[in-house]
């Protein structure tokens, strides 16, 4: 037999529930630090999150954005080779392609019919307003419980 190689490994330390509720009272604990230092811009910042929660959305848009980039990169490459959402494009370099190749008859599985639907896909604008999601309203309502919150503490104590 073959004497192997030890593999190096690292171990992740993941806090358990005693340690998720720590990290969570420490972060009110800063998260009161922050309304009490600063109660204006605080309770601004918190009624501007409030009346417009799309913005807790702009992090994700922007790594949707991100991720979408070199697709729409490689459908504008694959469509300035001539396989539009129309269909093929004449006197394009798919349409010499497929005449020289295949004639009138495509195979199924071919590297040209997968160009072929890649490029006549056809997507949704990228600036399409849509509903608020789930997760921005579930930030909202905790924006929400954070404001009163810091009111108590203002207004109460």
């Amino acid at each position: 037999m073959a004497d192997f190689h030890e593999v190096s490994t690292f171990c992740i330390r993941v806090p358990d529930l005693n340690g998720a509720l720590t990290i969570l009272k420490n972060a009110l604990i800063l998260n009161d630090q922050l309304a009490m230092g600063h109660p204006y811009i605080y309770a601004g910042t918190c009624m501007f999150l409030l009346s417009t929660p799309v913005v807790l959305t702009w992090p994700f848009k922007a790594c949707y954005m991100l991720i979408r980039l070199p697709i729409a990169f490689a459908r504008w490459f694959v469509r300035s080779l001539g396989y539009n959402n129309t269909g093929i494009a004449r006197n394009s370099f798919a349409s010499r392609y497929q005449s020289i190749n295949y004639g009138g008859y495509v195979p199924r599985d071919s590297v040209f019919s997968g160009m072929q639907s890649f490029g006549a896909y056809n997507e949704e604008a990228w600036d399409e307003e849509e509903e608020i999601p789930v997760y921005a309203t579930l930030l909202q309502i905790g924006v929400g419980v954070l404001l009163i919150r810091c009111l108590n503490f203002l207004y109460f104590k």
